[in-house]
């Protein structure tokens, strides 16, 4: 079909840098050559494929930090030398283990069921039905590949939920990134993976999407049709629907639009997003609602993306004087809200998503001065009445290999975390519950 301007257009200025920034995005990758004397059955497709009926479920946005279930939350840390470990917390317990059984073990090389080889970019761990899936980014650095090799790929890893038993199950080819969010049902995953490919003539490049479905046993992919929206992403999912967001770029960058299409994972129809209105930047998808503040209305406005059906919840707080507002994180029942002023100053807050009550958040977290903002920071909903959150943060230095005799470094982030009662954290109460490091 063809992608038409969609009824819900929001208008905002972007510097020419970030355009540019946007439009190159992070290299990815080639298609590769076949033998033209061979012929080549075509891929099968999504709308081929689909398996239909079990309702998809969205992983998150950008690089994940972690995830977790009802049970624990995996995240990982990285090494002075570059290199990951993966952590998991136990609820129960309220205890915190590198994913791996030897006391003995020093967590820095293979031998180690928690440990990661770095490759040039950003990874996380997210656990789905039994297994737990690895999930490199893939960098469109050139040197990087020069310096790590097939490790610089997009590539997924399968283990077991204790990090024992690694398998690749999926490695893509140079030039091809993951970009934005992830999606799941527990055969599943699905991802928009970016392509860069050098033009025959000339020193052009042409970017293009496409959704991949990766069949979490085997590796196996279906991919959609090619796709050229710019910073195409999902970012939402619910029944067996994928919700994108892009940019439409025009002539005039003031002009350049936001636009959003609902992607059938079954059919590999798409349709734009109706909506008699403006959506709000720093819109995030919950479940199968995209949401955001509206500072005109001073409302909470929740679109359901399935059905197209909309609701508005007055906000308890005036957020006209803010510059931008936007959402980001949403847990189970709260979404995390970023106000900025004139000024840039940062406020946080949280959102309750079934009443739009905002509760600003003043509690800091025991952080360096150099910190722009130390409000806490939540990373899970334990149930209804917890959050798992950070209660400090500290900075590392990490060595990455820059070239043959050349190093650079770079800062890692490191938190201390913590149980929360909910309603401590809405009262800004700092009832801590400490998580023990065990190893």
């Amino acid at each position: 079909m063809s992608f038409k301007h969609v009824a819900n257009k929001i208008q905002f200025v972007l510097s020419m840098t970030l355009i540019l920034a946007t439009m190159a995005g992070c290299g990815v990758s080639g298609t590769p050559q076949t033998d033209s004397a061979a012929p080549v059955p075509p891929e099968p497709t999504l709308a081929q494929e689909g398996s239909g009926g079990e309702p998809l479920f969205f992983l998150g946005q950008g690089a994940p930090l972690g995830d977790g279930g009802k049970d624990g939350y995996y995240y990982m840390s990285q090494r002075a030398d570059g290199s990951f470990n993966i952590h998991y917390v136990d609820y129960a317990s309220r205890s915190e283990i590198v994913l791996c059984n030897r006391p003995e073990c020093t967590h820095d090389n293979e031998s180690c069921t928690a440990w990661r080889p770095y490759g040039g970019s950003e990874a996380g761990a997210i656990p789905i039905g039994d297994g737990l899936y690895t999930i490199f980014y893939g960098s469109g650095q050139e040197g990087d590949f020069a310096r790590y090799g097939d490790l610089a790929k997009m590539r997924i890893e399968k283990s077991a939920q204790d990090g024992s038993g690694t398998k690749q199950l999926l490695a893509l080819e140079p030039r091809q990134t993951l970009e934005g969010g992830i999606a799941a049902d527990s055969n599943t995953l699905y991802m928009t993976v970016q392509t860069v490919e050098q033009e025959e003539q000339g020193d052009q490049t042409r970017v293009t999407r496409q959704i991949y479905a990766v069949h979490l046993q085997d590796g196996t992919v279906q991919k959609s049709k090619t796709m050229e929206q710019t910073d195409l992403q999902i970012i939402g999912a619910a029944d067996r629907k994928l919700l994108l967001r892009y940019y439409d770029v025009a002539e005039q960058l003031s002009q350049t639009t936001i636009e959003y299409m609902v992607y059938d994972v079954d059919t590999g129809e798409s349709n734009p997003l109706a909506f008699e209105g403006t959506i709000g930047t720093g819109a995030v998808c919950v479940k199968n609602e995209l949401c955001w503040l509206d500072k005109a209305q001073n409302a909470f406005i929740k679109l359901n993306f399935l059905d197209g059906t909309s609701t508005s919840l007055p906000l308890n707080m005036e957020i006209a004087g803010y510059e931008q507002v936007r959402l980001s994180e949403p847990l189970q029942t709260y979404a995390n809200v970023y106000l900025y002023g004139r000024d840039g100053e940062e406020t946080r807050a949280l959102l309750a998503l079934n009443s739009g009550e905002l509760f600003p958040l003043t509690m800091e977290m025991d952080a360096p001065d150099d910190v722009p903002n130390k409000s806490i920071k939540i990373f899970a909903q334990v149930e209804d009445d917890t959050f798992l959150v950070a209660q400090g943060l500290s900075y590392g230095e990490v060595t990455l290999s820059a070239g043959a005799e050349e190093s650079r470094f770079v800062s890692s982030v490191q938190y201390t975390l913590a149980m929360l009662p909910v309603q401590s954290c809405l009262a800004n109460k700092a009832d801590f519950q400490p998580i023990q490091r065990v190893s």
